[in-house]
């Protein structure tokens, strides 16, 4: 029991450190802090995380009572043990003293039985002598001696047999009606102590209990009531008050008819008009690039088909090392907007379209790669196409990273978590194209023992799982 609600106490201690911490750091400190959160919803989130507050004072409070309970039967049982240990040792001597005295009495039977049996064999013997005319009269006299002394000791057996046994039925009247009944009323005393106290805990424990609910209820009626106070429509209107630009309509824009050279006189050429349209940026649409050897390209040799495959190698790796570093771009631009829900979504709206736009372009690296082995060309790294140096591509050195070219080699298995990152096993050569100072470097696999490896392939690596090993 003890153990039960020690545990318990913890366990509530827990709970209430959890939750209290839950309140008053994610709560009360960043929560409430949001410039997005005001009026009455702020409000609502206040009445919400005092009355989560109380509750987990409450459950606090449940774990210092549990704690009281179980440190209560840890003295009880304490107390307990030394009555414990002294009715158990006189349970034990009681009947120890009571099997003794019972081997006695059988001892004590068991020597008269044989001494008995002893004088009636002499006095047998006696009667046959004396009705023997053969015997001499010495080896009668002889019989009757022994026949007297074994009577004797039979007698003085039987005395001592008859004390002992009515010893043993008065010890063990008493064993059985006195001294046992008592010892077992003391044992019957100290089990009711320990079951009342018992009791008295589990009362206890009872009203810690029913202390919460009520604490429970009010937390609820309070954050029902802090939700059903949330007006919208107030917000809004004290939103736009405090944060109103006081901006009036501009008057519509007048036109500017064109003037030529001749007409502009002396007057700046580059100058711009007083008023202008603000619109939406488009870029120009560009015709989507074909990847690969297409049905065009039948008429051309292997050689020329060749090249052109190498060709586009390079510039697809390049774009894909120009996305990705794109990409790192975005994800810093999410991190950003981390107060600003709105701007943080069209970011990732952003992002997820990289990602869409990179898996495409691996995906035609991949026909390249393959229609580059079906020609019988295998080596895509270094000089030959493979992309290895950033230094020219547009995005060079936005993550803050050293264009140096090294071979590094693969001390531990690593596996991509993502599409911009590259998965190689250890002993694999890859060729580091840019060195991040973040410990993620950009580089292509050159050699693998895995037969499944795509040899080529692009992506970041984290820097402490290699080595180099030249460059």
């Amino acid at each position: 029991m003890s153990n039960f609600f020690k545990k318990l106490s913890v366990l509530e201690a827990d709970y209430s450190k959890a939750l209290l911490k839950l309140v008053k750091s994610t709560g009360q400190k960043k929560l409430i802090s949001n410039p997005f959160l005001d009026g009455s919803l702020k409000e609502s989130w206040k009445i919400s995380l005092n009355e989560l507050e109380q509750v987990g004072n409450q459950h606090l409070i449940f774990s210092n009572l549990n704690n009281d309970l179980s440190t209560g039967i840890d003295k009880m049982v304490k107390d307990k043990d030394n009555i414990r240990k002294k009715l158990t040792n006189d349970g034990q001597k009681l009947t120890k003293d009571m099997k003794a005295q019972i081997e006695v009495c059988q001892k004590a039977k068991l020597n008269y039985h044989k001494l008995s049996k002893e004088a009636e064999v002499a006095h047998t013997l006696l009667s046959k002598g004396q009705a023997d005319p053969k015997m001499k009269q010495d080896k009668v006299s002889q019989l009757s001696s022994k026949a007297s002394q074994a009577s004797e000791k039979a007698q003085q057996a039987d005395m001592e047999y008859r004390e002992i046994l009515n010893t043993t039925n008065i010890k063990q009247d008493e064993y059985y009606n006195t001294d046992m009944p008592t010892l077992l009323k003391e044992f019957q005393t100290f089990e009711e102590d320990r079951i009342v106290q018992s009791k008295d805990s589990m009362e206890k424990l009872a009203i810690f209990v029913k202390e919460i609910p009520p604490v429970v209820q009010h937390a609820f009626e309070g954050i029902e009531k802090g939700a059903q106070q949330i007006d919208k429509d107030a917000d809004i209107r004290q939103w736009v008050s405090e944060n109103r630009t006081g901006v009036t309509v501009p008057s519509h824009i007048e036109y500017q008819g064109f003037e030529g050279e001749a007409a502009s006189g002396n007057n700046n050429s580059t100058s711009s008009p007083t008023n202008f349209r603000v619109g939406t940026y488009k870029p120009p649409t560009t015709q989507i690039k074909e990847w690969g050897l297409t049905s065009k390209d039948q008429s051309l040799s292997s050689t020329e088909k060749i090249a052109k495959l190498e060709q586009q190698h390079q510039e697809i790796s390049q774009s894909i090392r120009s996305e990705v570093q794109a990409r790192s771009g975005i994800e810093k631009l999410i991190q950003f907007y981390a107060n600003d829900p709105k701007e943080q979504k069209k970011a990732e709206g952003e992002l997820a379209e990289a990602d869409k736009k990179i898996h495409a372009l691996k995906e035609n690296q991949k026909l390249i790669t393959a229609q580059l082995e079906e020609l019988g060309k295998t080596n895509l790294s270094g000089s030959s196409g493979g992309g290895a140096d950033l230094s020219n591509s547009n995005g060079a050195g936005a993550t803050g990273g050293a264009t140096r070219v090294v071979r590094v080699k693969g001390l531990y298995d690593y596996d991509a978590t993502c599409d911009t990152e590259l998965s190689f096993r250890e002993g694999d050569i890859l060729t580091v194209t840019e060195q991040d100072s973040s410990g993620w470097w950009y580089a292509e696999l050159a050699q693998s023992a895995n037969p499944s490896a795509s040899i080529g392939s692009l992506g970041f690596i984290p820097a402490n799982f290699v080595d180099i090993i030249d460059g």
